[in-house]
């Protein structure tokens, strides 16, 4: 598996140890344990005493994504989606600049997904995040500055590029039909 497992304060505050987090955007990759991640990441810049507005980037909650890459879940879906909305909650009230869920598209491309395919499941994936979000009456632009794309890159880098540009504009074009403003459908791309 990629990256640095943490399993709570202790092993966040080493792994970010000499992180100024009011400066550097901090990318997480939480799969389905979001919320753990985001209550240890919060309290780490509590006792640092980062102001938690001054925090960047994202939280990296993906519950269908980990069920993709670990072929379980944790929780059934009617948990999952509460789950992402208290961290959406959490995220507005206590660290407007960061991003509380992430559509991730990383392990269907390391399985060997073509671009059309992870295009297909991104969008897929980022509609089912907004409409939770949606149905929960949180308005489409807040909704959509909750969610981060992460996607995998290969070696040809043209059809990549391409791919990036392809996905850009197919989450506008999807925000955009759940009515959208032209900010709303401006995305981070990781």
């Amino acid at each position: 598996p990629d990256g640095l497992p943490c399993a709570g304060l202790a092993d966040l505050e080493a792994v970010l140890s000499g992180v100024d987090l009011a400066r550097v955007p901090v990318a997480l990759d939480a799969g389905a344990n979001g919320p753990a991640v985001a209550s240890a990441f919060l309290a780490l810049a509590a006792k640092r005493g980062t102001s938690t507005d001054a925090l960047r980037g994202g939280f990296g909650f993906d519950p269908l994504g980990a069920v993709a890459q670990d072929g379980r879940s944790p929780y059934d879906i009617d948990t999952a989606k509460a789950l992402a909305l208290e961290l959406i909650a959490l995220a507005e009230k206590r660290a407007p600049k960061m991003r509380s869920l992430v559509v991730s598209t990383t392990q269907y491309h390391d399985a060997g997904a073509s671009a059309a395919q992870e295009i297909a499941i991104a969008l897929g994936t980022a509609l089912t995040y907004l409409r939770w979000a949606i149905d929960a009456g949180t308005p489409v632009g807040r909704a959509s500055a909750q969610l981060e794309l992460r996607v995998g890159i290969a070696g040809d880098l043209f059809s990549e590029l391409a791919k990036l540009r392809a996905l850009r504009l197919g989450y506008a074009k999807l925000v955009a039909a759940l009515g959208g403003d032209a900010a709303a459908q401006a995305t981070q791309i990781h």
